[in-house]
């Protein structure tokens, strides 16, 4: 079990409230998060955001569903981006297109990480682990 000073925090956006929830679910029972945060679109998001660096500090992990209405995956990298305290999110998108390798999955302007894979695509844990250990990667290259 990871100590709790040592987990992370995440926030999910998906307009699919069944794939958000499913989602978060897997997050909660992986153990490596102190605290998970799901949402509907991408204001929500930066809100939740927000809120975040209110308590103490920003969601280590963005988590996106590519096919947002509101606000669009682009819209909510951009909008982390433009902020020093949101710079370091990492950004992951899940994007249409469940067949295609990732490397063939159109980038995503400002996110550190795109895939084809969905909720309803894969196993969750493997998704959720795998956004994980690409966010504590770049996280601990940065710090380096």
């Amino acid at each position: 079990m990871i100590p709790d000073a040592e987990k992370l925090k995440i926030v999910m956006v998906s307009e699919d409230w069944f794939a958000r929830s499913m989602l978060a679910s897997t997050a909660l029972d992986s153990g490596l998060f102190s605290r998970v945060i799901s949402t509907d679109d991408g204001y929500a998001a930066i809100a939740e955001t927000w809120q975040c660096i209110e308590d103490g500090a920003a969601p280590d992990i963005m988590l996106a569903d590519d096919s947002l209405g509101v606000m669009s995956a682009e819209q909510l990298c951009r909008t982390l981006r433009e902020n020093r305290e949101t710079e370091g999110v990492f950004v992951a998108v899940l994007t249409e297109g469940s067949m295609m390798a990732d490397a063939e999955v159109p980038r995503v302007e400002g996110a550190d990480y795109a895939t084809a894979r969905s909720a309803g695509t894969m196993d969750l844990a493997t998704l959720v682990q795998e956004v994980t250990s690409r966010a504590v990667n770049l996280i601990r290259g940065q710090a380096a």
